[in-house]
């Protein structure tokens, strides 16, 4: 079931990031303990944390655009965030969101 919202939402940001000439990332989800996702920029895989299944569907959203971000910035620069500012800039919240619901 996280598999296809996963896909869906992927499909919901892509286009945010259209400015930035991004290949369409592959998509892997995975039980992780200490991450939300990550994002391997050579092949454009992303894999994301099946326990964002219990997270509001917004913070699933948030980490796919700080990951695709990546593919643009492979580093947490200061041009990492504003990418992922202009991508989706209500990203700040979605961070605090997340991190309140306590499930990592």
């Amino acid at each position: 079931l996280y598999q296809t919202i996963c896909r869906q939402r992927l499909q919901a940001v892509y286009p945010s990031f259209h400015a930035f000439d991004i290949p369409y990332p592959e998509l892997k989800l995975r039980k992780m303990k200490r991450c939300w996702g990550t994002c391997q920029v050579q092949t454009a895989l992303i894999t994301m944390n099946t326990k964002l299944i219990h997270a509001p569907l917004s913070c699933t959203d948030y980490i796919l655009a700080h990951e695709m971000s990546h593919l643009v910035e492979p580093n947490h620069s200061a041009a990492f965030y504003q990418v992922l500012e202009q991508a989706y800039p209500n990203w700040r919240g979605q961070k605090m969101l997340l991190s309140d619901q306590h499930i990592l």
